[in-house]
């Protein structure tokens, strides 16, 4: 399991520059096939409007073709939302159809008025991996008040029929749909009797004896445990953010700081340090929070016009002080190895891969920069000390 690859990384046992690659550009979602996107109106109800569908390059569904659809909010694209995803595809070509993916947007839990989650991926970029594949159309509903008060007979006689012709839903066993959650799987079930279609309720993925939950990868993120968190998601987990005038507490060593302003409403993992990749580069070089594209040139790296990622030795947190009570707001600061240049105002790519540390405060200059040029050393003996070309 990929958890346990990352775990094993060391000085003693370092990674290879065609997996570095491999991981940073799954992390990133990088390549995959382009698509494009349009809204289609609705008629009546609450589809009044538009939604929002993108798919591979001329593949739109027209709104009477029949389809299996997908629902979910997806947020992770962890194991379980891979598993459930595979089983709608396979039920889509075993009908003969196409496989929609239904999802919504703002979260859900923020329009009903609890608190808000932040993203394992950022909305946007979460639809394009689901359409990348090639394979899915993603149809984005805006998650209203009104919405949330229809009933689940309503919901699919006047959203999900709206879409397309529905032949199977595929959802997750635990599921639930339509004002206080009346949708089950066994109700959508009875209700698709009467309708024409089948409701397949795919349980819940495990690993390492416990349900595969976006709920429990932040909870992973929270102890900093990115190795577990990445196992589960199947990749290491990322943010993206531009580049600001920060502390600059690597480049007073000796090596190129970045402060990044992470973007997106991103999860972050706990305060610490940790071992990753910072990646800057040209064309798709990392997926900013609306999915587009990242234009950029990296200045003395590997691969010009390409993307780079370089090994970093990531801290997040708070500055540490020299004086008791003294904090400053949360940040991310990578320091860079093997980069040579200016990132200031550039948008970057960050992937976790290693736990290294705790935050702490130090007593004096001197104690930081041992500590900070031990966290670099390990970084570059067990990531490399050359930019990886993606």
């Amino acid at each position: 399991m990929l958890g346990d690859e990352l775990l094993a990384l060391s000085p003693a046992s370092p990674i290879d520059a065609g997996r570095a690659a491999a991981l940073v550009r799954d992390a990133l979602g990088l390549g995959g096939s382009d698509g494009t996107s349009r809204d289609v109106s609705l008629a009546g109800g609450v589809a009044q409007g538009t939604v929002h569908i993108s798919a591979p390059t001329g593949a739109f569904p027209a709104l009477d073709e029949p389809a299996v659809m997908a629902i979910g909010a997806f947020d992770g694209l962890h194991l379980g939302h891979q598993a459930l995803l595979d089983r709608a595809e396979a039920e889509a070509v075993a009908r003969g159809c196409r496989l929609v993916v239904v999802t919504f947007s703002p979260d859900p839990a923020a329009v009903l008025g609890g608190p808000a989650n932040m993203d394992l991926i950022p909305a946007q970029a979460r639809w394009r991996r689901i359409q990348a594949a090639g394979h899915a159309c993603v149809c984005v509903l805006q998650f209203t008040p009104e919405l949330a008060r229809l009933t689940y007979e309503r919901f699919v006689r006047e959203v999900l029929l709206g879409i397309a012709r529905v032949q199977a839903i595929v959802v997750g066993e635990d599921f639930r749909l339509g004002a206080r959650g009346a949708g089950d799987v066994r109700a959508l079930a009875e209700l698709g009797g009467s309708l024409g279609f089948g409701v397949i309720g795919v349980g819940l993925s495990r690993a390492g004896g416990a349900p595969v939950t976006a709920t429990r990868i932040r909870g992973l993120l929270a102890e900093g445990k990115v190795e577990e968190a990445a196992g589960l998601l199947t990749r290491p987990h990322s943010v993206t953010g531009r580049v600001a005038h920060g502390r600059g507490e690597g480049t007073a060593f000796g090596f190129p700081t970045a402060n990044v302003e992470v973007e997106g409403g991103v999860e972050l993992p706990a305060e610490g340090v940790y071992a990753g990749y910072v990646t800057v580069g040209a064309g798709r070089a990392v997926e900013s929070p609306d999915g587009a594209p990242v234009d950029g040139n990296e200045s003395g790296g590997a691969g010009e016009g390409r993307p780079v990622a370089y090994a970093a030795a990531i801290n997040v947190g708070r500055p540490p002080t020299f004086e008791p009570g003294q904090e400053g707001a949360r940040f991310l600061e990578a320091t860079l190895i093997g980069f040579e240049g200016d990132l200031y105002g550039r948008t970057v790519g960050v992937c976790f891969l290693r736990w290294l540390r705790a935050s702490r405060p130090f007593d004096s200059l001197t104690e930081l920069e041992r500590t900070v040029l031990a966290n670099v050393d390990w970084t570059a003996k067990a990531l490399g000390e050359r930019g990886v070309s993606l």
